[in-house]
């Protein structure tokens, strides 16, 4: 294998080499954080792409949230935002991946299991979109309406457990 200019960590200027505990402080904090920037500041951008979403402008809302998580992908409005967009725009793998930080995030809130098993669904992985939505029911039991769309999802799936 060819080594290209800069591939070899020997050859790079000791400015961009990080030592352990830089390493460690940068895959454990945010970039909102490492900027040292108050999480209020979060509340304009997630408030216009809630604002987009509502509106139906699903692609740029998915733009803000997205530009948001940037700066804190550990906040459940933006993964939830972030997959209900890519869901609405066909972006079904995106959508599921948001769908599982979601759920990572907040185990217990029923949002991450439906979205994850609507995405599923559309993915073709039947047997997780049900597990999904199964999981959404159980746990959304003051939620009629998110109970109702995961059994019309349910209801697509129907019978088959091939997948």
């Amino acid at each position: 294998m060819r080594k290209t200019p800069g591939s070899d960590p020997d050859t790079l200027p000791h400015d961009y080499r990080l030592d352990a505990p830089t390493l460690h402080r940068l895959v454990q904090t945010t970039l909102r954080e490492q900027l040292n920037l108050d999480q209020d500041i979060l509340h304009a951008p997630l408030n216009r792409a809630i604002t987009l979403e509502e509106q139906g402008q699903w692609r740029s809302a998915l733009e803000v949230y997205a530009q948001v998580g940037l700066l804190d992908p550990a906040l459940l409005a933006v993964q939830l935002g972030i997959a209900r967009c890519a869901t609405r725009l066909g972006e079904h793998a995106i959508a599921l991946q948001a769908a599982a930080a979601a759920i990572l995030l907040a185990p217990k809130d029923p949002r991450g299991y439906l979205l994850s098993g609507e995405n599923c669904m559309h993915l073709g992985y039947i047997r997780e979109a049900r597990k999904d939505l199964e999981q959404a029911i159980r746990l959304s039991a003051k939620d009629a309406v998110l109970v109702a769309e995961a059994i019309r999802l349910l209801s697509q799936l129907g019978n088959d457990i091939s997948s």
